[in-house]
């Protein structure tokens, strides 16, 4: 993907695609800025919607996350296998 911002200077734009965009479908959009309302998300995370936590709410988080249960790596590997394979069922 490639995306960029121009201001062009007259009605005509040129635009030079990558080798491997050639005889593929491209999709082309365009829109002044400032048409649209732009709101600064700070949470680029779409498991964890919300507003930012501060340093120490998040040090607390931590702490917590820390003091809770724990299972060893191979049997997170184990259960993740096993998730994997019930997942690709669901998809074929």
């Amino acid at each position: 993907m490639v995306r960029t911002i121009v201001t062009p200077s007259k009605r005509e734009v040129s635009i030079q695609m990558p080798k491997n965009y050639i005889g593929k479908k491209v999709e082309v959009l365009y829109y002044m800025l400032d048409e649209i309302e732009v709101k600064e998300d700070h949470t680029s995370s779409l498991a964890l919607p919300g507003s930012p936590i501060s340093d120490s709410e998040f040090k607390n988080w931590i702490a917590q996350a820390e003091k809770g249960p724990t299972i060893s790596l191979d049997e997170s590997k184990s259960k993740w296998a096993l998730k994997r394979k019930q997942l690709q069922k669901l998809i074929k």
